[in-house]
């Protein structure tokens, strides 16, 4: 089943902090755009098959458009790149709908929002909403400096200012003794809100799991934990048995062979983008069959459901897989 997408127009785009500028979208009739809930994010189709997804930071209301921030980063596989260096004001892209990943937690009573670099973009939005709900939060943000703490100015000249709570400069060996401080001492019914850099996620991950379940800690990832090296191999030594729901078309994958790949080559186009596991952008239907999760996109519930799966990194335990395809 194709994604649905919209035809969306750069409308400004500005620098918002060293190496990160935003991006203001709208629509091209000027009709009101999808809904955005808090925590939401866009897949950006843009030129040479990339897709990528960026954080929507726009006022949780805010229907007419949508604002994301992008960091140029080093390594970039293409979107940072891409936008920085080509895009324009005045530019058409398509884009999919917006996606809720970071939703708030409606039972929370305090909400705690832990920020790396441009892992602020998810956070930001969260943090509007809850100010807007007149909610319980605080937010913790580590950046190098200042200088690259996109939406600081707008963060300290909120009537919230001082629910904000900023990291600068903050040495490495100094960030786990940071987190023991700001999460020891919190009310049990708060819940966790992280995204940020990879070791960053994961020294919240570790300090927060002391305190609370699991369901109690939230994250958004820009990369993975870790290599998957699994390729989303099948584990067993006979040929899988794909079938695909709609037309009942089977499709073999050989052991060793990765099911997106085998979907891909078999006339399937399903939309990806990280190819690791924690975007969603593959996330595909399953009728019928197990499967071995490696994705770190579901939850847990989600998994034990096995009612979606990632083909990027994952694949079936059986011998047969009926996909909702």
């Amino acid at each position: 089943m194709a994604a649905q997408t919209q035809t969306l127009r750069i409308a400004a785009i500005a620098d918002e902090a060293q190496d990160i500028r935003t991006y203001r979208l709208v629509g091209t009739d000027g009709s009101p755009l999808p809904a955005a809930p808090p925590g939401s994010h866009l897949d950006l189709y843009l030129p040479d098959g990339l897709v990528r997804q960026y954080s929507l930071c726009q006022d949780p209301g805010d229907r007419h458009a949508y604002l994301i921030a992008v960091k140029r980063e080093p390594a970039s596989r293409g979107g940072s790149a891409w936008l920085h260096d080509r895009a324009a004001e005045g530019m058409t892209l398509e884009a999919g709908l917006p996606r809720s990943i970071l939703a708030p937690a409606p039972a929370a009573r305090h909400h705690i929002l832990l920020a790396g670099g441009i892992g602020i973009t998810p956070l930001y939005s969260l943090a509007r909403s809850f100010e807007a709900a007149a909610a319980s939060y605080e937010l913790h943000y580590f950046v190098r400096s200042a200088a690259h703490a996109a939406f600081l100015g707008a963060l300290r000249a909120s009537p919230s200012s001082p629910r904000l709570h900023l990291h600068a400069g903050l040495p490495n060996d100094a960030l786990a003794p940071t987190l023991v401080r700001i999460l020891a001492s919190q009310p049990a019914h708060s819940h966790v809100y992280v995204c940020g850099p990879v070791p960053f996620m994961d020294a919240v991950q570790t300090e927060a799991g002391r305190h609370w379940a699991p369901e109690h800690i939230h994250e958004e990832r820009f990369a993975a934990p870790a290599p998957q090296a699994h390729a989303a191999a099948a584990s067993g030594a006979g040929t899988l048995e794909v079938v695909l729901a709609s037309t009942g078309a089977t499709i073999p994958v050989a052991p060793g062979t990765n099911l997106l790949a085998a979907l891909n080559r078999a006339g399937q186009a399903i939309p990806t983008s990280c190819e690791q596991g924690f975007c969603g952008t593959c996330m595909t239907g399953v009728v019928e069959g197990c499967i071995e999760h490696h994705d770190t996109f579901l939850t847990p519930e989600e998994q034990q459901s096995g009612r979606w799966i990632m083909p990027c990194v994952s694949h079936a335990t059986g011998t047969r897989l009926v996909l909702d395809l």
